[in-house]
């Protein structure tokens, strides 16, 4: 892994030798989903900022998701106002509010392509994300509708399936470092 450097020597301390693993610290910075909201800024000036190099390793983000992607796909959480979640406990047509809330998403990148998203990959990502989710669901309210389940459950899975696409841009960015041989930024 670039930049990971493990260095292992032999020190006398105290009148003993002692095995010393010297790893380099690491950090972790917090991005909030209204700063993410600014991620060309969030780019330059906390990722990538003067860094260069092995600098740009050894460092974890913690993402949130973008402004208001927590409040469209569960609840707002000052307000309380629903999101899709609740058309799905509530039966109603949670299908069609995915597709708004996929268009929404398709939007945010739209704003990316300066800094070198690559769109068609991006937009590819995210439908087939939401299509995953869409199609899970319609599978979680068959079994619902078996009436042989608890309830609880099946709706905390369906809650957790609508969380799990505020990471979906994350595991997009990190397919696309894959593909891009592990080189950081272009």
């Amino acid at each position: 892994m670039p930049g990971k450097k493990i260095i292992t020597y032999l020190c006398r301390q105290n009148h003993r030798d002692a095995l010393i693993d010297y790893h380099p610290m690491l950090t972790v910075e917090k991005i909030g989903g209204t700063s993410m909201s600014q991620f060309q800024d969030v780019l330059q000036n906390i990722i990538r900022g003067n860094r260069k190099g092995d600098q740009l390793y050894n460092r974890i983000f913690v993402v949130s998701a973008y402004n208001n992607v927590t409040n469209w796909l569960l609840e707002h959480k000052k307000t309380g106002e629903p999101g899709i979640y609740n058309k799905f406990l509530n039966g109603e047509d949670y299908s069609s509010a995915l597709d708004s809330f996929c268009q929404r998403l398709l939007l945010i990148n739209d704003g990316f392509a300066d800094i070198g998203l690559d769109l068609k990959e991006a937009r590819d990502f995210i439908r087939f994300r939401v299509d995953q989710a869409k199609t899970v669901l319609y599978s979680l309210g068959k079994v619902l509708a078996s009436g042989y389940v608890n309830r609880t459950d099946i709706h905390l899975a369906a809650r957790e399936i609508l969380a799990s696409l505020e990471a979906a841009r994350l595991e997009l960015g990190q397919h696309t470092q894959q593909q891009r041989h592990q080189r950081p930024f272009h």
